[in-house]
Formats: structure tokens, C-alpha cells, sequence
């Protein structure tokens, strides 16, 4: 049986955490979905999510297994929401970004795993809201969302691009 664990990622884990991306937007392509195939995230933004102390590590056997950015505070691209409405606009919130999963760990629903802890972390610290974004054509990523209690809440916009929009999801903590 295997451990899974995270951890806050350090600078001597960029590398890795490039790498993930660059698989993880290679599974994109793949599957014909334009997110991430812009750039984005950059190096630097990486960079900047572990300067931040918001960028975590899954581990599996103690071997990185995923990556993803855990932010609390207010996201710009979040301030309008079309189509639907947030639980409440006033309150704090913690949002999930730029999850993935190594190709060598797909299949395991790990994607989950690494959702729920990054859930319970918010909840230590008292936050009332998690939210969380996916285009739309990123089906793997809505399962995984909704399987931890996710629910849908409408249209957010990345980008002014054509396929800046994205699918919003909100989770209730307290």
C-alpha cells in the first residue's frame, strides 16, 4: 500500500515542478483542450507560488507525484462571475491552482487525494470558501472536482482570449 503525503515545495523542487507542468500540458494538448498551451503557468509564476509558500508537492512513497498552488486571498480573474454566482462574495477564500499529476501516477485517483488534503489545509486555517477553475474541455479535472464535493457555480474569464473562459466551482469549509 502506498503512502501519500504533501509538503511545500522548495526552490531546488522547480525543476520537477517545470516538468510536471510540461507533461501535464503535453496530456492537455493531447486531449485537445487549449489550456496551458499558452505559457502559462511560467516559470516564473512557479517561481513565485514557492516564494509565496503556496506551492505544494504530493508524494507518493515519498517520491513527487504532483504539484499544484494553493492561494488565499482575493483572484482577480474571480472578482466577476457570469452565469451563476459565488456562496458569498464578501467572505475569504483559498483557490486551487495549476494541478497535475506525473504521467507515471495517472489512473490512481490521485488527483482526489491531493484535492483533499490541499481541502483540509484551508480548513485548518479557518477558511470559509475553496474555489477552483477548469476549462471546459478539461473533463478529467471536472471529475476530479466534483468527486471531492465541489459545486458548480458559473463563468470566470482567465484571459480576454476566446479560450480564456473557464468552468468556476465552490466548496463550502466551515
Amino acid at each position: 500500500m502506498s503512502h501519500y503525503s504533501i509538503r511545500l515545495a522548495q526552490k531546488e523542487d522547480l525543476p520537477s515542478i517545470i516538468d510536471l507542468i510540461q507533461q501535464g500540458r503535453s496530456l492537455l494538448k493531447e486531449q485537445g483542450s487549449p489550456q496551458w498551451q499558452d505559457g502559462h503557468p511560467t516559470e516564473e509564476r512557479l517561481a513565485q507560488d514557492i516564494c509565496q509558500k503556496a506551492s505544494y508537492l504530493l508524494l507518493v512513497d515519498g517520491k513527487i507525484a504532483g504539484t499544484a498552488a494553493l492561494l488565499e486571498g482575493p483572484e482577480p480573474s474571480y472578482e466577476k462571475i457570469y452565469d451563476g454566482s459565488w456562496f458569498d462574495n464578501e467572505a475569504p477564500y483559498a483557490s486551487i491552482h495549476r494541478l497535475t499529476i506525473s504521467p507515471n501516477y495517472r489512473g490512481k485517483k490521485l488527483s482526489s487525494v491531493f484535492l483533499k488534503e490541499l481541502i483540509q489545509l484551508a480548513k485548518k486555517d479557518k477558511i470559509p470558501y475553496m474555489r477552483i477553475d477548469t476549462h471546459i474541455l478539461n473533463k478529467g479535472m471536472q471529475k476530479n472536482i466534483h468527486s471531492v464535493g465541489f459545486c458548480f457555480r458559473g463563468i470566470i474569464y482567465v484571459s480576454a482570449n476566446p479560450d480564456g473562459h473557464r468552468l468556476a466551482y465552490e466548496l463550502p469549509l466551515l
